[in-house]
């Protein structure tokens, strides 16, 4: 299969740092003594570890006996981070995240779901104002377009060190953004849900920039090339699992066959499956790119299990 590379494999899901008991980038939790928090100024606050994953802001008095009172001993393999600058804010100690305190963190992967909480905390607000609901594919598809976006601004624009993080989030993502992806999400989902295929097609990651609405019209029409392989393999059960594809569309809008990645489901005749699906799919033509540049996609096939025999 030349400039073809697939793979077979077992798709496992891990789920990292999601329902997280603490959370690095909330700010005062609530506590049984408020005078714990109470401040005047900037250096009356410190933060002490109190659990996994956070740093509990606290009045410098009380920094021992709120440590005494809350702290949990950690068995996670993460750790909390580097303690983040505090301050008073409204006369109670608070986090204050900044750009500054962003980068020291890096962008290695020890961290990389503490900063994905400050993303998620933004797009929350911004979806549930506008009252859209995604699953959890399509919100972990949202929060990794925008996890690279916030991470480029600050690599590229270099805002200020001690700027807050609240004010870079809000300028990189305005709400327009999340909401109108969601909603568009939502739609090819429904639409999916309504045609007579029960195989589905869901964009992972694309840019921005290049609409859902461009991406889905080719990518749907490709399902009846998967239902036509699976049946070609005569077995039951058909080829059934997840299809994952990595490929760029080049500013003519034709696929460039030498980026294609392809993650397939196992079959009975391996080789010719694998071809079956490939050769069609480098084939697909795309609206071209608004502002004449590669866009690279990643996009997930889901093929129920089928052991009747029956088109899907």
């Amino acid at each position: 299969m030349k400039n073809t590379c697939i793979t077979i494999m077992l798709v496992l899901s891990v789920c990292r740092g999601a329902a997280h008991a603490r959370s690095i980038a909330d700010d005062a939790k609530p506590s049984d003594h408020k005078e714990w928090l109470a401040c005047e100024k900037d250096d009356d606050c410190t933060s002490v570890k109190v659990g996994c994953y956070y740093w509990q802001p606290v009045a410098k008095k009380f920094a021992t006996a709120m440590k005494r009172e809350h702290f949990t001993a950690c068995r996670k393999s993460v750790p909390a981070g580097p303690q983040p600058p505090s301050g008073c804010v409204n006369h109670v100690c608070v986090n204050k995240f900044t750009v500054g305190y962003w980068k020291l963190l890096g962008e290695g992967p020890d961290y990389y779901g503490f900063q994905n909480q400050w993303i998620r905390r933004r797009l929350d607000s911004c979806l549930r104002a506008a009252s859209v609901g995604l699953d959890g594919d399509g919100y972990a598809s949202l929060l990794g377009l925008y996890s690279q976006k916030v991470a480029e601004f600050i690599r590229e624009k270099r805002p200020a060190e001690d700027e807050r993080l609240e004010q870079v989030l809000e300028a990189v993502i305005p709400c327009e953004g999340p909401v109108t992806l969601g909603r568009t999400q939502e739609k090819w989902l429904k639409i999916q849900e309504e045609d007579s295929s029960s195989i589905r097609a869901r964009v992972v990651h694309a840019p921005i920039e290049y609409p859902l609405d461009d991406l889905y019209p080719p990518l749907l029409q490709y399902k009846m090339v998967l239902k036509e392989c699976s049946a070609a393999q005569k077995t039951r059960p058909s080829p059934w699992g997840d299809m994952r594809v990595k490929f760029a569309i080049e500013p003519s809008g034709k696929i460039d066959p030498n980026s294609f990645e392809g993650t397939v489901m196992a079959a009975a005749h391996m080789r010719e499956f694998a071809d079956c699906l490939s050769t069609p799919f480098k084939q697909l033509v795309f609206p071209p790119p608004q502002d004449g540049l590669r866009v690279h996609v990643d996009v997930l096939y889901q093929v129920p299990f089928n052991d009747s025999g029956r088109e899907q």
